[in-house]
């Protein structure tokens, strides 16, 4: 299918300067499910100098109430069709921003009001990419929490602020110049910005984790789509990391898949102590690692027999969060109708 582009002002710049930042918004289903999120964004401190980006798949799903979009610098639109996956959506915004750093957002994650200026005050360094500091915007389930660990544990501890070999995907914020040394690269890439974060660093790039700019990330809190997580995770990020090994290596990765529990869940001790989730309900330890366990099948599914559906089920996961959560926190992610 061919691919469409078009793009189209929602706010025009309220200055004749450039936008500071601009932060990357997919929509899949409409504006609605970036209602909460759109709402923290109208907080950061420095909205002004805010450029937004929305992505959809049909110019019906681009139409925001200006309520919604009142007091940011400008508001873009990118109609991009197919829209493969929300990092599709990330990297084809990303290009198209008129800032110098574009900022990548999820819809079920949400700064802090001070967000956006400390990764703007953060990449006066060298970095080619800043993450923020992040914590679980769900703990009350054991689920929750065991999956914030597996996913984004050891991006949850200030003390490792600093320079890092990898940071948050599809919530970091780029240098725009960065990316586009690497655009003959994207398609391969984008899905995975494990391997982004790679081959900038063996390209000469520093990669930064800042402790100011912080972030709440909704997990997948049922148990059932949790465990689809962990093995779609596992899988998809063995096939991509292993696409160009020779047999015989993705073998040997294969087979040692069962210490991965084991190594992971070791190497996660010292966040578990300093968590105060820690310890809330007696299973988390035993989901901790069955998490992980998980993570480890699909990984060696991944190294023998590539991604098969893992990566469309990754997709849908990313949209409207609140499909995999129980309905007390569901009801958080509803958004009143608008015109």
């Amino acid at each position: 299918m061919k691919t469409i582009h078009r793009t189209r002002l929602l706010l025009e710049p309220a200055s004749a300067g450039h936008p500071l930042l601009a932060a990357i918004l997919v929509a899949r289903d409409g504006w609605k499910e970036l209602g909460k999120l759109l709402e923290n964004l109208r907080k950061q401190t420095i909205q002004s100098e805010l450029e937004l980006v929305i992505v959809a798949d049909s110019p019906e799903k681009l139409v925001v109430p200006a309520s919604k979009l009142h007091g940011f610098h400008s508001v873009q639109a990118l109609e991009l069709s197919p829209l493969k996956s929300v990092s599709d959506g990330h990297f084809s915004g990303a290009l198209l921003a008129r800032a110098a750093l574009v900022v990548f957002c999820e819809e079920h994650c949400f700064p802090d009001p001070g967000w956006a200026a400390a990764l703007v005050q953060a990449h006066e360094g060298p970095w080619a990419a800043v993450g923020p500091l992040m914590r679980n915007h769900n703990p009350a389930r054991a689920v929750s929490r065991a999956l914030m660990d597996v996913e984004h544990g050891c991006f949850c501890d200030p003390s490792q602020a600093g320079v890092r070999d990898y940071l948050p995907g599809h919530n970091s914020c780029y240098k725009k110049q960065a990316l586009l040394d690497f655009s003959h690269r994207l398609d391969s890439l984008q899905d995975t910005e494990y391997l982004l974060h790679l081959e900038m660093r063996q390209a000469g790039w520093q990669l930064f984790q800042s402790a100011e700019a912080r972030a709440a990330h909704t997990n997948v809190s049922l148990f059932w789509p949790a465990v689809g997580v962990c093995f779609d995770s596992g899988r998809c990020f063995a096939a991509d990391r292993s696409a160009d090994w020779p047999f015989p290596k993705r073998i040997v990765f294969a087979l040692g898949s069962p210490l991965l529990p084991f190594l992971r869940h070791w190497r996660h001790i010292g966040f578990l102590k300093r968590s105060k989730d820690r310890g809330k309900t007696p299973t988390f330890l035993p989901l901790h690692f069955f998490f992980f366990a998980v993570d480890a099948v699909g990984q060696m599914l991944g190294n023998l027999a590539g991604c098969g559906s893992s990566y469309a089920r990754l997709c849908d996961l990313e949209f409207q969060r609140y499909r995999f959560l129980p309905p007390e926190e569901a009801a958080f992610f509803e958004v009143a109708d608008e015109h």
